[in-house]
């Protein structure tokens, strides 16, 4: 088998793949965007000394 550092080496994926998570990709974003959304509702009729601020999510490394 060819090792990782083969420059002959090819991982390949289909076009049809790469719809595919390019479709889950818009999928979990419209989510994301109806939950903030939520969120922002709910918040707004919570009593403010009810209201905790959101825990930080750290940002995505794009190199994982």
């Amino acid at each position: 088998p060819p090792r990782p550092s083969d420059p002959t080496r090819r991982d390949l994926v289909t076009r049809e793949e790469v719809e595919a998570q390019t479709q889950v990709v818009l999928r979990t974003r419209e989510k994301l965007a109806l939950l903030e959304q939520r969120l922002s509702e709910l918040e707004a009729r919570a009593k403010p000394e009810e209201v905790k601020p959101a825990p930080a999510i750290p940002p995505v490394d794009p190199q994982e």
